[in-house]
């Protein structure tokens, strides 16, 4: 028996099998109650191997927030729990709120928790930032925090992004005071240095080179806001340059939801609280704006859209997900999730009902999308959720393409598929029958997609 590869037709039925898997409206896969109780504030949740990692804050008891705690909890691929964890907080006032901004993967699969508390009483209303960091079964390994309890704009840190780089540093980024902010810590929680910028706070950023990132930061003035796209040294916090500033819609518009992507493109969207209207648009490195599409999409019954997650998927496109509601208040949300591919065009869209409103959304390394979801049900009130498309189809095969590999592949498999679109099973790309096949291999822990005619 011969292997034969096509060198061409991985392009071309690639693409056909991302189109036509892509073009499909997509189903829940599985989805699975939290075991959390009383959780308050967002969650997140990132995919690291062996399943889905979420993190938040829980314990919440009326009006008394200083019983809020934090909880970090590991499923496996299907979303069933194998651990969970609650920590105390530095919380001791009912004031005093802690909330999660995100979660960094590491090196030898540790994390590290990236959040805030937020103190309000009648007189003072200030945040503190704060990180912690553990092991892939939750322990913790060091808790630092920026700022003090103490009012004033010298004590006032809120945390809303990092980063880790090559060397094991970990960039933080938000705002000091009134003023942008970015901090480097090192493996082990001891501050490197800390800037801040003109502007009033970093909300997205991204790494360009092992000694630059670039950070989208936002200013205000009386009439709008401004997304200023700042280039800064990963070596000391100075900055390079002002790559650009991008001017937002005037300010009866909601706080624009912003990320940087790895290619540098800035996408931002924004919800307009008096027509409801929200937006997504895109713009390249050089700040230059190349689509704006509404997200509506003319849904009369529910037209105020807000979106809550905004992620992208390297050179893929972007998966957003949100609410939409009949008034401003979010009375009957229902919640929503698009993945949209970079020229802006909706690939397919997904909402839900009894599910009212997402915390966040990812892709696994599969391209699938992963929710941490909110409903109405008391008993379970936040769920993992993954969705996925209909299983992906080849649909044409060109003989000219056709060429013989001498060395067949030895690769374990990790998913095939066969040209009607069913997954098969395969130990390896000699114990395929014959036919033309898709499939993933596993080389070096990264995943390649490979197209065979097996005959």
């Amino acid at each position: 028996m011969k292997l034969l590869s096509i060198r061409s037709l991985v392009f071309i039925a690639m693409a056909t099998w991302c189109n036509q898997a892509a073009a499909q409206t997509p189903t829940v896969a599985w989805s699975e109650a939290l075991p959390v109780a009383g959780i308050y504030g967002p969650a997140h949740v990132i995919y690291n191997g062996s399943g889905y990692l979420v993190a938040g804050t829980c314990g919440a008891n009326g009006k008394d927030l200083s019983k809020t705690r934090l909880f970090a909890l590991q499923t496996n691929q299907s979303g069933q729990v194998l651990w969970n964890t609650t920590y105390p907080t530095a919380c001791k006032s009912p004031d005093c709120l802690v909330e999660v901004a995100g979660i960094v993967p590491s090196r030898a699969d540790c994390f590290v928790l990236v959040g805030s508390y937020k103190y309000s009483t009648h007189t003072d209303s200030h945040d503190n930032a704060w990180l912690m960091k553990m092991d892939s079964y939750g322990r913790r390994y060091w808790y630092m925090q920026f700022g003090t309890a103490e009012a004033g704009l010298e004590n006032n840190y809120h945390a809303s992004s990092a980063r880790y780089l090559p060397d094991r540093s970990l960039l933080v980024s938000g705002q000091k005071g009134i003023k942008a902010w970015m901090c480097c810590v090192d493996a082990n929680g001891q501050v490197k240095w800390s800037k801040t910028y003109d502007a009033e706070k970093i909300v997205s950023m991204e790494l360009g080179s092992q000694y630059q990132v670039r950070a989208a930061a936002l200013s205000y003035n009386t009439t709008r806001c401004s997304i200023n796209v700042l280039r800064i040294s990963t070596l000391d916090g100075s900055l390079d340059t002002v790559e650009g500033v991008i001017e937002c819609p005037a300010k009866n518009f909601y706080d624009p939801v912003v990320t940087v992507t790895n290619d540098f493109n800035v996408v931002y969207s924004i919800f307009n609280a008096n027509s409801g209207d929200c937006t997504i648009s895109q713009f390249n490195r050089d700040t230059l704006l190349q689509w704006n599409r509404l997200l509506n999409n003319g849904e009369e019954s529910r037209p105020y859209t807000r979106v809550q997650s905004l992620l992208s998927n390297g050179s893929q496109g972007y998966l957003v997900a949100g609410d939409k509601s009949s008034n401003a208040t979010v009375v009957d949300p229902v919640m929503w999730v698009k993945y949209i591919d970079k020229k802006g065009a909706t690939v397919w869209e997904w909402k839900s009902s009894p599910v009212t409103s997402v915390c966040d959304a990812i892709f696994n390394e599969d391209n699938e999308a992963v929710l941490i979801a909110k409903s109405d049900n008391v008993k379970t009130p936040f769920q993992i959720i993954k969705l996925q498309t209909a299983a992906p189809q080849l649909t044409a095969v060109a003989k000219a393409s056709v060429h013989t590999v001498k060395t067949p592949l030895e690769n374990s498999i990790a998913d095939a598929y066969d040209v009607t679109g069913r997954k098969i099973s395969a130990s390896n790309v000699k114990a395929l029958s014959r036919g033309v096949y898709v499939y993933r291999t596993i080389q070096s822990q990264n995943r390649l997609m490979q197209v065979v005619i097996r005959r």
